[in-house]
């Protein structure tokens, strides 16, 4: 079985950022001596993050205002 990083030519795309893991990109790309590139969040498609967040928003809705933080 071969990871993603082995079948790569030269850069790796990771769905982060370097500065909330900057230290895990950089020991990563000196592990697999690759350039490790972090490309931010990616937007979820509509439809797809409605449907995962319908919970979640069910439960906020039963909150008082100004009574929770969602993150």
């Amino acid at each position: 079985m071969k990871f993603l990083y082995e079948v790569s030519s030269e850069i790796v795309l990771l769905k982060t950022c370097k500065g909330l893991e900057g230290k895990y990109i950089d020991y990563l790309s000196s592990v697999t001596k690759k350039r490790i590139l972090g490309v931010g969040s990616l937007v979820a498609d509509a439809d797809q993050a409605e449907d995962e967040n319908s919970e979640i928003l069910q439960w906020l809705s039963k909150k008082e205002p100004n009574s929770t933080v969602y993150i």
